[in-house]
């Protein structure tokens, strides 16, 4: 019964669909995850090619407060837009939609999630990244101390596996 309201309520939305939606219309649920209203239907997504800490679900306090940075890091990096481009490319276990998020200033595109490694509030999600961009990123991140490599992150993938 409930896959069948999961189809019903995303059956015309597509996994390799782009949409734009004003910022205010979102909501940074974690760093690598975001709430989206979109065409009367509120979908969830997760960001590609990146990993945040976790805010409140795994790991010591410290984690958790890093988790909350990285948070508000994506938070108020988005506020500097007005609109967001969303280019979805799958979902995930938990049937979130696999996302690129862009945001838009006149014709100029930011692609916020690879923002996000090169200011060192998020790891490179190895497992599903083949963007050889985000690893350079996050190299000079992680060597120039950026954001919280500053407070010695630990990688989410890890912290979320007990190591």
């Amino acid at each position: 019964m409930v896959s069948i309201i999961i189809a019903l309520s995303f059956g015309t939305l597509a996994v390799a669909e782009t949409i734009t939606v004003t910022t205010k219309n979102v909501r940074v649920v974690d760093g690598d995850s975001l709430s989206v209203k979109y065409k009367g239907r509120t979908i969830k997504t997760r960001s590609s090619c990146i990993d945040t800490p976790e805010k409140a679900r795994y790991g010591t306090y410290e984690d958790k407060q890093h988790g909350k940075i990285a948070s508000q890091f994506v938070s108020d990096l988005i506020g500097q837009f007005k609109y967001l481009q969303l280019d979805l490319s799958g979902q995930d276990r938990y049937k979130r939609f696999i996302t690129t998020v862009y945001g838009i200033k006149g014709n100029q595109k930011y692609n916020i999630n690879l923002i996000t490694v090169q200011e060192g509030y998020a790891y490179v999600y190895k497992k599903y990244c083949k963007d050889k961009d985000y690893y350079r990123a996050f190299e000079q991140a992680k060597v120039n101390k950026k954001g919280l490599f500053a407070l010695n992150m630990r990688e989410p993938s890890k912290v979320r596996r007990g190591k």
